[in-house]
């Protein structure tokens, strides 16, 4: 798999971007769980991860992984439906909202 194949992470003020290209999208469905990772070097990763569970949207940051977990439904719209994806807003712990968004890789399509 060549880097452009890979889930992207786009992080922007209080929103957070997942971009899925249909590779990422058939290990998804089939294992139930995406993660990747980002080095800084000495060990030093950052790893983010999509996985399926839970009854409504959650996110979570701990130790060095941020963690996207959405309800099998919103799974299944995208990956079984053909959806491009979806947005929503999820109040955090301390009361804070942050935009999670899971889309399609619309431009790397394949034929």
């Amino acid at each position: 798999m060549n880097y452009c194949d890979r889930m992207k992470l786009k992080i922007e003020h209080n929103s957070v971007r997942l971009r899925l290209s249909e590779e990422d999208i058939e290990r998804f469905v089939s294992e139930g769980a995406l993660s990747e990772s980002c080095s800084f070097g000495s060990g030093m990763d950052l790893i983010f991860l999509l996985e399926v569970g839970g009854s409504s949207l959650a996110a979570s940051f701990d130790d060095r992984t941020l963690a996207i977990s959405i309800p099998r439904e919103m799974s299944d719209s995208m990956t079984l439906g053909g959806g491009i994806g979806f947005t929503r807003i999820h109040e955090n712990d301390d009361g804070s909202m942050l935009e999670i968004i899971v889309e399609r890789d619309l431009g790397r399509r394949r034929k």
